[in-house]
């Protein structure tokens, strides 16, 4: 247990876990004038990853709750080797949060959640940025990673999409596009000119297995045309098998 004070503090705060979250939001709230108390079995910042450099992953957006997760766990328990165990004993417990996880894999929850992310993630920066000036380590923050490379860029045909913002232009006009809609567009066109079936796009957009039905592809699509507004020229539709973007 570690136990830390402002000069005036004004309440007490618990902080569990002494991992690079935990200290920071514990000096955070030191800072902000709290008295604070960081529990856990090692020194702060014992268990994070130390001596060696690192990376802030501020695109990681996507939850865990992606659809179809949980139709792979039968799988990953039973591979002695997976990234999952339980103890069967405890499934009953479990299966209330299931049911929330389950829920919290709908499109609609899982594009709430990774909007959500995105904002906190954009600041990550600028919110560690204050706690290294303080511990005197400021010039080993880089931010070229954060930077939009060439590669970050995709133009063609008045079409601009541009992945290091999640925004797509037509002619200089954005287009608005939710995640879903911009992971489709995305897609479509890296692959520009080959033919992506339904079951492709299940599987790479949403992380579907092929069993789910392939008209949730169709419905999309018909609201991505929509929003293309002229620029749905570009997109053409192979029928009994996908889409594409044409080449031009």
């Amino acid at each position: 247990m570690n136990e830390t004070s402002s000069r005036n503090p004004a309440r007490t705060i618990v902080v569990v876990g002494a991992g690079i979250v935990g200290t920071s939001t514990a000096r955070y709230l030191q800072r902000d004038g709290a008295r604070v108390i960081v529990i856990d079995p090692l020194a702060p910042g014992r268990g994070t990853s130390f001596g060696n450099a690192g990376g802030m992953a501020v695109t990681e957006v996507a939850p865990l709750s992606l659809p179809g997760t949980l139709w792979r766990v039968p799988r990953w328990l039973m591979d002695p080797l997976g990234p999952l165990t339980i103890r069967w004993s405890y499934l009953p417990r479990l299966a209330p949060w299931l049911w929330r996880f389950w829920r919290a894999s709908a499109p609609a929850r899982v594009e709430a959640t990774a909007k959500a992310l995105a904002s906190l993630l954009a600041r990550a920066y600028d919110d560690y940025e204050p706690l290294l000036v303080e511990a005197g380590i400021r010039n080993l923050l880089k931010r070229q990673a954060a930077h939009l490379e060439p590669t970050q860029l995709i133009q063609f045909a008045g079409l601009v999409i541009d992945r290091s913002r999640h925004r797509v232009t037509y002619k200089d006009k954005p287009l608005g596009l939710t995640l879903t809609e911009f992971k489709l567009v995305t897609i479509l066109a890296e692959r520009k000119g080959r033919v992506q079936s339904r079951e492709q796009l299940l599987k790479d957009v949403w992380g579907y297995n092929t069993f789910i039905d392939t008209r949730t592809v169709d419905t999309h699509m018909r609201r991505l045309r929509d929003k293309l507004g002229d620029a749905a020229k570009l997109l053409d539709t192979v029928r009994g098998v996908g889409y594409r973007f044409l080449e031009q």
